[in-house]
């Protein structure tokens, strides 16, 4: 999503205005959908390497050779939270691509 996204978008800012002969309209908002883009990215990935961590950790976690958390839903609810800010991440990234839409 960040490495391909970011670098459609930025083509596409290249490229509309050579195609149309037409000047971008708004540079603030060429900024503002960068920075929501930006953001929306970073609270995509962070959760979800944190929800890795916290997972794996989980399952590595014994109390007199048996497992501390034997059911995988424990595990699930858990990171449920992560999963949240991950929807979060995306809204953000298609506010950002709607954005740019907007501007033309």
């Amino acid at each position: 999503m960040g490495w391909n996204g970011m670098l459609t978008f930025g083509v596409l800012y290249w490229l509309i205005p050579r195609l149309w002969k037409a000047n971008l309209s708004l540079l603030k908002v060429a900024s503002l959908h960068f920075w929501i883009a930006t953001l929306g990215i970073l609270f995509y990935a962070v959760p979800m390497y944190w929800a890795g961590f916290t997972q794996s950790l989980m399952w590595k976690e014994f109390t007199d050779g048996i497992l501390k958390y034997p059911n995988f839903l424990e595990t699930v609810t858990q990171i449920m939270p992560m999963y949240k800010l991950r929807a979060l991440g995306g809204s953000m990234f298609l506010t950002g691509a709607i954005t740019m839409a907007y501007n033309k």
